[in-house]
């Protein structure tokens, strides 16, 4: 019921409006950058140890870059649905990854819950899009959270009740109606070159 609800106030929103990179998404990922060709050795998720070690200076930067820099926004035309660009997924799981693991590294201290506040705010910039892709992303960012959560044990910090209490259903039915009206648009299109 509640996703079915969550999907009519989606059909009523009109397309989101256009919006392009801010300077904390632009500033994340030169941060990014900086991990080189290492972010290969990223494979299913798994962080080597090595990585984490090497890259522990990188790996604080981006964190607090992420936890008190404006959360990342990036470029969207909804003027053009079957050219707009997508933000950097892949870079995003590979964050989720690191993060993730450099959380249960840090298992004991304050950093722990830091990484995960940092993976929390990309989970919440990918859900605030339309596409269902972004937002199957974000909820992989909230998935790993949760299973690193679980280990990490209390005290819980402040931005957990938000966390807990973000309402998934309403990304997931605007993804829905989004990627409706690509389907819709690429029809259009593909029988526009058939008559013309």
């Amino acid at each position: 019921m509640k996703h079915a609800l969550a999907l009519m106030a989606a059909l009523l929103t009109a397309a989101p409006p256009p919006q392009a990179e801010n300077a904390s998404a632009t500033r994340l990922m030169a941060t990014f950058e900086r991990f080189g060709d290492d972010v290969s050795t990223i494979r299913r998720g798994r962080v080597p140890v090595e990585f984490l070690q090497k890259h522990a200076n990188t790996i604080r930067t981006l964190r607090a870059e992420i936890v008190s820099d404006e959360p990342p926004v990036w470029t969207f035309d909804s003027s053009d649905i079957l050219q707009s660009p997508d933000p950097p997924l892949r870079t995003h799981i590979r964050l989720f990854s690191i993060l993730g693991a450099d959380a249960l590294a840090q298992k004991n201290s304050p950093a722990a819950w830091a990484d995960l506040h940092a993976t929390w705010i990309l989970s919440r910039s990918l859900l605030q899009r339309p596409e269902g892709l972004s937002i199957r992303i974000g909820l992989l960012g909230r998935r790993r959270i949760d299973a690193v959560a679980a280990l990490l044990g209390p005290p819980l910090p402040a931005w957990w009740s938000e966390y807990k209490s973000f309402d998934t259903q309403t990304p997931a039915a605007r993804a829905d109606v989004y990627d409706a009206r690509m389907l819709v648009a690429e029809l259009r299109r593909e029988l526009t070159e058939l008559f013309e």
